[in-house]
């Protein structure tokens, strides 16, 4: 755990490989028609019908296969693109600009967060917002038994200090941190 911070790193002898880690992700049972996936997602798709309306200009960073809360955000009418390095790697997508982005379930799996966080706050516009959902965790967890952090491909795992430590280095004004997600206000 970073003390300034407080990340907790997955050390790199133990990553994946490229191929172990796309295997594992295609392990998961992303039916976009599921009413429980749709809901699982809906706490970012709710906070981007709240504060935004169609005409805006969405990201989805780390779609997944099948591009969950974008199919959910266009089927509300919503312009969102949907990037992801295994399944949509259209990297041009990442010169462009976003009033929002959304990522779910996606900064535990960041190798560099330094770098990533970086990025998505170069990609927000000014006033932009970005949607997190990840699982936090809190010092009265019992690391050893906190199933968060046994998947393989969860290396960065975040903190409520974490979020603060990022907004503060990278400039965002605020970042408000709710039971099912997490939103950071450039």
């Amino acid at each position: 755990m970073c003390m300034n911070c407080e990340i907790v790193l997955l050390h790199p002898k133990f990553y994946l490989s490229e191929q172990q880690e796309k295997g594992r992700y295609d392990l998961h049972s992303d039916d976009v028609l599921a009413e429980g996936y749709q809901k699982f997602v809906s706490p970012l798709v709710n906070g981007v019908a709240e504060a935004y309306t169609p005409s805006h200009k969405g990201l989805d960073f780390g779609c997944g296969k099948t591009e969950i809360v974008k199919y959910v955000l266009e089927k509300k009418g919503y312009d969102v693109k949907g990037y992801d390095p295994f399944y949509f790697n259209d990297i041009s997508l990442l010169n462009s600009s976003y009033d929002y982005i959304t990522s779910c379930e996606v900064v535990e799996h960041l190798y560099n967060p330094k770098e990533s966080f970086q990025l998505l706050f170069d990609l927000l516009l000014p006033n932009g917002k970005l949607f997190l959902k990840t699982s936090l965790y809190e010092k009265s967890t019992n690391f050893e038994n906190w199933w968060y952090k046994n998947d393989p491909t969860h290396v960065s795992l975040y903190t409520k200090k974490s979020l603060e430590y990022i907004k503060d280095f990278y400039g965002f004004k605020s970042v408000a941190i709710y039971k099912k997600h997490i939103v950071f206000y450039k």
